[in-house]
């Protein structure tokens, strides 16, 4: 329910129980292919992509934050505005 502009990861948790495992890998890594986002098996116990999955979140926010930098509106101070009684 997130808008556009939050980046996201695919994790697949708990890479250590593969007895236990309930979704296939491969289905994982489809479904990240299909919406473009990144996608780690991690598993927190026995520290498997934690870090990784977090360096690449990161580089991603980082770098989108310094392409909003170069899209900011320009205001040309040369121009003059009308000034009326109600508007500023």
């Amino acid at each position: 329910k997130a808008g556009d502009e939050v980046d996201v990861v695919l994790l697949g948790n708990k890479c250590d129980k593969e007895s236990e495992r309930v979704v296939p890998k491969q289905k994982g890594e489809k479904l990240a292919w299909e919406h473009g986002i990144p996608f780690f098996e991690t598993s927190a116990k026995d520290n498997v992509n934690i870090e990784d999955a977090f360096s690449i979140l990161t580089k991603e926010i980082l770098e989108k934050k310094s392409c909003v930098l170069y899209d900011l509106d320009v205001v040309a101070l040369n121009e003059s505005k009308k000034r009326t009684c109600c508007a500023f």
